[in-house]
């Protein structure tokens, strides 16, 4: 019979050691890259619900005027607008930029319910068009409040 001797035994047992270091290692590393890109998530998220509200408030305040509310945002670079609808462009820390340098796109659209008017912001990644965040609210016409 072949037996293994105590320096192969030895040489084994570290082998199989060292192969759940190395499992554990990678296994923390896939963990931290997961964790890292969830954390920007959340920090786009964040900024996305912040600028949502800031744009929210500037629609009230210029009577739902997009051009001014674009305008109040951002520089003439940074906004497009067009049939009712409101295009803002930020960089990944919700600066207002230019379009070329845009990482998010903010949409706002508007229209007309009886005496409201009701808006819609929803954030986008500029590369893939996908939806970060999205805010509807309803705000009274001008005149609509029985005049």
């Amino acid at each position: 019979m072949n037996k293994l001797s105590g320096k192969s035994l030895l040489t084994l047992e570290l082998v199989i050691l060292l192969a759940f270091f190395l499992f554990g290692a990678v296994t923390c590393a896939v963990i931290f890259v997961k964790a890292d890109s969830r954390a920007d998530e959340a920090k786009a998220l964040e900024n996305a619900v912040v600028r949502s509200t800031s744009i929210a408030e500037t629609l009230k305040a210029v009577d739902g005027d997009l051009a001014k509310t674009g305008n109040r945002i951002g520089n003439r670079s940074s906004y497009d607008t067009a049939d009712d609808m409101l295009l803002i462009y930020f960089d990944e820390d919700m600066q207002p930029v230019s379009k070329s340098r845009a990482v998010f796109t903010a949409q706002v659209s508007s229209q007309i319910e009886g005496k409201c008017r009701k808006y819609h912001i929803e954030f986008l990644r500029s590369e893939d068009k996908i939806s970060i965040y999205a805010l509807d609210f309803k705000g009274i016409r001008e005149g609509g409040a029985g005049k």
